[in-house]
């Protein structure tokens, strides 16, 4: 179905698609949890793009426009299961050993949970930055708000993560505590 989507648009805005469903995969799979419901979300999230196609800024990048209506259309089918889902991670260095293995699967454990702590704004800020690698300027029209609301946010979401991720269960903070830069205070 990707190619039939794909062919019916323009030059230029046929590859921005492809890129956007490309990017977008890793977030609806992130919400979703599932390969096969990832790809059915991008589909109908295309779909809905080329549906409105009318409505588009031919100025401004796709990615932003498409990620709002993958967005809306994840949330709506977690809301029909009743579940919100967040963020994966995936560090694994499969070069190491039994035990290191098990320390990086308890960082990522760490990690998402701290994520499914935060509060929507600030876990959706998170996602944006550094699991979709989107540039300040892309979050900044994806949810709306200037640049500089973005980097304080960030700034912000990022001190949260790290509050919550040093006050593990046990309260040593040891599932992420590891070296730390030359000045970096705690």
């Amino acid at each position: 179905m990707r190619a039939a989507v794909l062919c019916t648009m323009g030059e230029g805005i046929e590859e921005q698609l492809g890129e956007a469903m490309r990017r977008g995969y890793v977030a609806a799979y992130r919400w979703l949890r599932h390969p096969d419901q990832a790809s059915d979300a991008c589909q109908e999230a295309a779909a809905r793009v080329l549906a409105h196609r009318g409505r588009f800024d031919s100025e401004r990048p796709l990615y932003p426009w498409f990620y709002r209506i993958l967005k809306n259309h994840c949330f709506d089918r977690l809301k029909a299961k009743k579940r919100f889902v967040g963020a994966e991670v995936e560090i694994a260095d499969p070069k190491g050993t039994v035990e290191a293995e098990a320390v990086v699967v308890e960082r990522q454990l760490a990690v998402r949970r701290g994520i499914e702590a935060l509060e929507p704004p600030l876990r959706e800020i998170i996602e944006l930055r550094h699991f979709q690698e989107a540039s300040y300027e892309e979050i900044a029209m994806i949810l709306d708000i200037p640049a500089g609301t973005v980097m304080s946010r960030l700034y912000r979401a990022r001190r949260a993560l790290r509050a919550v991720l040093l006050s593990d269960p046990d309260g040593s903070g040891a599932a992420l505590a590891g070296p730390r830069p030359h000045g970096d205070k705690a």
